[in-house]
């Protein structure tokens, strides 16, 4: 089993910014842990990390190769697949086929 987090059921690219923002903060301000985030992702990084080190961190912490990578898949990704039903009327019907809007009962004019 990976250790890795996984992205919510419906992941935001705003939050995610504030994620990486968030570690970049941690780590300036000396977190242990949120220092050694980035380290085990990118051994050879010197002493200063910027906020591009941060989100790259995250973009593989998230199982994807960069940041780049992890904003495409946000993009491609879309809502969760969910059950819809259609109600569907015969005024329903004639309503969107007609030129003009119908309104509900004066189809039985028609």
């Amino acid at each position: 089993m990976s250790d890795s987090p996984r992205l919510p059921a419906r992941p935001s690219l705003q939050r995610l910014q504030e994620q990486a923002k968030d570690l970049l903060r941690q780590v300036c301000a000396g977190d242990p842990s949120a220092v050694n985030r980035p380290r085990a992702i990118l051994p050879a990084l010197g002493d200063s990390v910027a906020l591009a080190d941060a989100q790259f961190t995250l973009a593989r912490e998230y199982g994807l190769e960069n940041w780049a990578g992890l904003k495409h898949f946000m993009a491609t990704a879309g809502p969760p697949q969910t059950t819809a039903y259609r109600v569907d009327t015969p005024e329903k019907r004639i309503s969107s086929m007609a030129p003009y809007p119908i309104t509900v009962g004066s189809a039985s004019r028609l």
